[in-house]
């Protein structure tokens, strides 16, 4: 096969190899029929092009591809590891070439590989390359969002291939009618792991642990806190209380370095807690002091303490000093309904070990002001609840991020945002990533609802 396709090449060098195979294949590898599909140039005509990650396979997978065997020969367009953990925020359960091996070994696949392209268009190029009869994908639960099937039909479009989409059925009516999807059987395995008992050295986080502390959210205004930022400029961040959640995790923006403070202090699932006549206040006082003893390097800022204690949604105000000299808290039961309603989480790859967000500073008091002035129409659109502002609002902050603290945005971070272009507005959880907060109306793909503590911790 290797000496009829080097043949063809010969013959035909404005063809590339994946073309030649095609028509080989075509031909049931008869060199005059293949010299006859390339002439006419239908290399790529009865081919089904389709793509995807295809991780955790199952019997909605293999549905969709039987499916696609009804339309022609099905070749599958695999993603790299790295496009996984770039799109989904973590790695896959299996490597690139055990999930190409896998798809190809099934009996409605002709051919898989793993493509080389990155982002939600991963397969573009191969699309350009094999120019097939139809390319196929699916929509519905956990599937493409409506932004990326647009941006797969325009560019079919423009190759001149059938776009056709099928809509994903997660079961085999032959083997009964449990659902599968990728998203509900790893969901599964959290729910498998997390009910476990914690086993000593384990990462994973026991669940009445999740529970015995909060967690908080600094939704903008990030580093005004510090002194070095805001005595150039004074200005606000703005930090929200949030219960537990499975999908928090940690070196991803959420004070989890405090938290472990504040369970050090105070205790956690072996029913400790904080003492009964402290404020929300004093407490997160006592959790900034210990994590910040005199003698230490690095002054964690206070939005961490006091966002991890203070229920609600807080305005810190600061002016050149480690606490805040005004504190503002909004617990109205329609804003708080409203921001959950629009506030969107999307988990990316953690912080790696060693980052460091201020090997690089470039502070101005113009960008400062921006950085505060983004802050200030942040708060004023959460108490109008107003998407489109607080939308706007988050934009603007990440632009200041980039400028004063470039390590603070990932590089590549854009293909992590691109996805969410038409939502009002997005930015990180913390300095370097950990998770996309997204401010949208409707459905983000891959992003969960947090839901806000409106009560002192101490009270429940």
């Amino acid at each position: 096969m290797d000496i009829l396709q080097t043949h063809l090449q010969t013959e035909f060098p404005q063809c590339d190899g994946a073309r030649i195979a095609l028509a080989l294949e075509q031909a049931n590898w008869d060199l005059p029929r293949a010299r006859t599909v390339l002439n006419e140039g239908s290399a790529g005509d009865g081919v089904v092009l389709v793509s995807g990650f295809w991780d955790l396979l199952h019997s909605g997978h293999l549905s969709f591809l039987s499916s696609c065997a009804e339309l022609g020969s099905v070749h599958v367009v695999v993603g790299t590891d790295e496009n996984f953990r770039l799109l989904r925020g973590c790695n896959p359960v299996y490597s690139e070439q055990e999930r190409c091996y896998m798809v190809s070994q099934l009996r409605s696949v002709t051919a898989a590989f793993v493509t080389q392209g990155k982002g939600e268009l991963d397969m573009a190029d191969d699309l350009r390359r094999m120019r097939p009869s139809v390319f196929v994908t699916s929509c519905g639960d956990q599937a493409d969002g409506d932004a990326t099937l647009e941006g797969k039909r325009q560019l079919c479009a423009m190759l001149g291939v059938r776009f056709l989409v099928i809509n994903r059925v997660t079961s085999m009516p032959t083997i009964g009618s449990i659902n599968r999807s990728a998203t509900s059987i790893k969901a599964m395995i959290t729910s498998s792991i997390t009910s476990a008992p914690p086993q000593e050295d384990s990462k994973v986080v026991d669940v009445e642990d999740l529970h015995a502390f909060p967690w908080r959210i600094c939704l903008a205004g990030g580093w005004l806190d510090q002194p070095w930022v805001s005595e150039l400029v004074a200005g606000c961040t703005i930090v929200v209380n949030v219960k537990p959640h499975p999908k928090f995790k940690t070196r991803s923006g959420l004070a989890t370095s405090t938290r472990t403070v504040g369970q050090t202090l105070w205790g956690t699932r072996k029913g400790g807690r904080p003492p009964a006549n402290a404020t929300p206040t004093q407490l997160a006082r006592l959790l900034f002091n210990a994590e910040n003893p005199i003698d230490c390097t690095y002054v964690s800022g206070c939005q961490d303490a006091l966002g991890l204690m203070l229920p609600g949604i807080s305005l810190l105000s600061f002016e050149g000093k480690y606490w805040p000299h005004s504190i503002e808290s909004e617990r109205s039961s329609h804003i708080v309904q409203w921001l959950e309603s629009v506030l969107w989480l999307v988990p990316l790859p953690s912080r790696p070990d060693g980052y460091n967000p201020l090997k690089i500073k470039n502070l101005t008091q113009p960008v400062v002001a921006r950085l505060a002035a983004a802050s200030q129409k942040a708060w004023a659109s959460v108490l109008a609840c107003d998407a489109c502002g607080l939308g706007g609002a988050l934009n603007e902050t990440m632009l200041c991020w980039r400028q004063m603290l470039p390590e603070t945005v990932p590089e590549g971070s854009d293909e992590w945002i691109k996805p969410y272009a038409d939502a009002h507005g997005c930015l990180f959880s913390g300095a370097g990533g950990g998770f996309l907060m997204v401010i949208s109306e409707s459905p983000v793909q891959d992003g969960f609802h947090i839901e806000i503590q409106n009560e002192p911790w101490a009270n429940n």
